[in-house]
């Protein structure tokens, strides 16, 4: 087996993207391993997701006056977070974040890189 370098495997992951053939033809035809070609797609985050839907966050917000403390609820399809309205702000952005990573990484054209924190600019 060959190693290769960082610039070597991007080439080859463009040789691909622009090849017709299945993954497997494009790798039986380049001799590469094709766990070896998975991984090094992964590591590149230029996997496509599976499932065709967005995997994104909807919330549903309806505002009530309330005079006593009370809680802010976030739901998405599978799951309901619910948060103080004393939250410390800290916090919250942390969690705001978190979300937009998720929300981000799983994009076809994933550039880790702009998700680092001192990259991201919320708001």
């Amino acid at each position: 087996m060959t190693a290769r370098t960082k610039d070597e495997w991007q080439a080859i992951m463009d040789a691909k993207a622009a090849s017709p053939l299945s993954n497997v033809d494009f790798c039986r035809q380049h001799n590469i391993p094709i766990q070896t070609f998975y991984y090094q797609r992964h590591a590149r985050c230029l996997c496509k997701p599976q499932n065709k839907k967005r995997l994104l966050a909807t919330a549903k917000v309806e505002p009530k006056l309330m005079s006593a403390p009370t809680s802010v609820v976030v739901q998405t399809h599978h799951a309901q977070v619910s948060l103080s309205s004393q939250c410390d702000p800290l916090w919250l952005a942390a969690f705001d974040y978190l979300m937009h990573v998720l929300e981000k990484s799983i994009e076809p054209d994933c550039n880790v890189e702009s998700l680092m924190p001192w990259n991201v600019k919320l708001g």
